[in-house]
């Protein structure tokens, strides 16, 4: 089986839905990622919850497609939030055929499907300290890389 191990291919592997902002520093900055980041760093956010000053309660739903490749996408998220706790919750799924080249041609295995759950908890017992409990789950099938030889 063939799959993207490196870096920048598992920044594929997010759903862009999730994310709420990404930050780009240039140059070098090898204290956070090691000797291998000597033009820059690209930290990506992603969406939580944070505290507030009252109850409030929030949430999304994004629904994506396409011809080439062609299938789609959900995503949601729900959140509340407090003054001393706050709570996270949002899933995605992914289920998208093979890509066509510019010529029509077909790129062998370019398909793909993933499913992606995460739930966030915070509490403030006390000024300064927060405790944040995160789990997450992620799941692909029929990943590869495109253009490889499938298995």
């Amino acid at each position: 089986m063939k799959t993207a191990k490196d870096r920048n291919a598992r920044l594929g592997f997010s759903n862009r839905e999730g994310v709420e902002r990404m930050e780009v520093l240039k140059g070098r900055v090898s204290g956070g990622c090691g000797s291998g980041s000597t033009g820059g760093e690209v930290n990506i956010i992603t969406r939580k919850a944070s505290f507030t000053p009252s109850l409030e309660t929030h949430g999304k739903l994004a629904l994506s497609g396409s011809t080439n490749p062609g299938g789609g996408g959900v995503y949601g998220n729900i959140s509340m939030s407090g003054e001393n706790a706050w709570g996270f919750v949002s899933g995605a799924y992914r289920d998208y055929g093979d890509t066509f080249g510019g010529d029509s041609s077909h790129v062998a295995n370019s398909d793909f499907m993933d499913k992606q759950g995460r739930a966030m908890f915070g509490v403030r017992p006390w000024e300064p300290l927060t405790v944040t409990v995160e789990a997450m789950q992620s799941y692909g099938n029929d990943i590869g890389i495109p253009g490889g030889v499938s298995s």
